[in-house]
């Protein structure tokens, strides 16, 4: 399969998943983002018998020491058990979409204090909902909640491809920014890729509507 425009091994995860002391087995396939339709890496787990429940991000940080952020699943789900064709092999055709449900409405992430005081802001100046709405976009997007974005979160390390960063920018345009300011941040866009945190993006996007 190819994620991200790499050629991934689903053993490859399998066995760095395997390898965690709470997992007894794991499954990693590619499913689609219902917005995007672009391939996202998923992987089920088994917990390891009197494991504690499986803590999706902690799996996915643990992974990230070992592999490269194209191999970390987008999404980890525990389940019970993997569904097993006739053959006694796991049936990864059987396994859901997880990103085939109801989105949930995601609660607002506020806005990161300021350093200092600062002056109310008025007209396109940057407002107290920035980072609630950028990290909204976020969430949309990666299809994830909004309670699991923080400052450091990265866009690429949560399953973002150079289409979901085109998304991203459409959605900014659209909900903060102007026209002459999205095509400011598309300019920046080079530099910020390498490190493409959600901080650095709420930070970019309050400058430029500062200015504009």
């Amino acid at each position: 399969m190819k994620i991200r425009g790499h050629r991934v091994e689903p053993g490859e995860v399998e066995a760095a998943l395997t390898a965690l002391p709470d997992i007894a087995q794991a499954a990693v396939v590619a499913r689609p983002r219902p917005d995007t339709g672009t391939p996202a890496l998923c992987a089920f787990v088994v917990p390891a018998e009197g494991a504690a429940a499986v803590d999706e991000a902690a799996v996915r940080a643990e992974l990230e020491q070992s592999l490269p952020s194209h191999l970390v699943p987008s999404v980890v789900r525990a389940v019970s058990g993997l569904p097993e064709t006739a053959s006694g092999k796991t049936d990864r055709n059987a396994l859901p979409n997880p990103f085939d449900h109801a989105p949930v409405e995601p609660e607002k992430v506020p806005a990161t204090p300021p350093a200092g005081p600062k002056p109310p802001a008025a007209g396109n100046g940057p407002g107290p909902g920035t980072a609630a709405v950028t990290a909204e976009i976020w969430a949309r997007i990666l299809q994830c909640e909004t309670t699991d974005l923080d400052s450091s979160s990265d866009f690429h390390a949560l399953g973002g491809d150079s289409l979901a960063v085109l998304e991203m920018l459409a959605a900014l345009g659209e909900e903060l920014l102007s026209r002459a300011a999205e095509q400011q941040f598309l300019a920046q866009l080079g530099s910020l890729s390498e490190n493409l945190t959600l901080g650095r993006v709420v930070e970019t996007v309050e400058a430029l509507r500062s200015t504009s």
